[in-house]
């Protein structure tokens, strides 16, 4: 048998919204519940976010160059990431993504391309565990 070394990235798509001072990269919501689900199977429950299956690309940072604000909203961006690539900061649940598009919509608002918590699809905030974490330290790293 031949060994796998390392697991595709999945790429996929999400929709620009502008809720306030914030651009959301709204996200698929089945593949959100997905994680929930596989959480919950490790006794991990957790929240819906506020904004549901989303990627946040700007927080409601000053805007060095406001100019381009509203002009993708609606747009379609791409993103990839890893399905093993799941995080945990003893409150947040999340994986990790790369888009060059989100990238460079913050370089074009005059931001740095890499917001300070780099681009990640949230999946939810914790609320109860039961069992603990049993499947593996991955989920424990900062």
């Amino acid at each position: 048998m031949k060994r796998i070394k390392r697991i595709k990235r999945i790429k996929t798509e999400g929709v620009l919204t502008y809720p306030g001072s914030w651009i959301i990269l709204q996200c698929d919501l089945e593949t959100t519940m997905y994680y929930q689900w596989w959480l919950a199977h490790h006794g991990i429950k957790v929240n819906l976010p506020i904004w549901k299956s989303h990627i946040s690309v700007v927080r409601g940072e000053d805007l060095p160059n406001p100019a381009p604000w509203g002009r993708y909203e609606g747009n379609k961006v791409d993103f990839s990431y890893q399905i093993s690539d799941i995080w945990w900061n003893g409150s947040y649940w999340w994986i990790n993504i790369r888009s060059s598009r989100l990238e460079e919509i913050r370089s074009e608002l005059g931001l740095d391309p890499q917001p300070k918590y780099k681009f990640h699809w949230t999946i939810g905030k914790e609320y109860e565990r039961r069992l603990g974490c049993r499947f593996g330290s991955q989920c424990y790293r900062e």
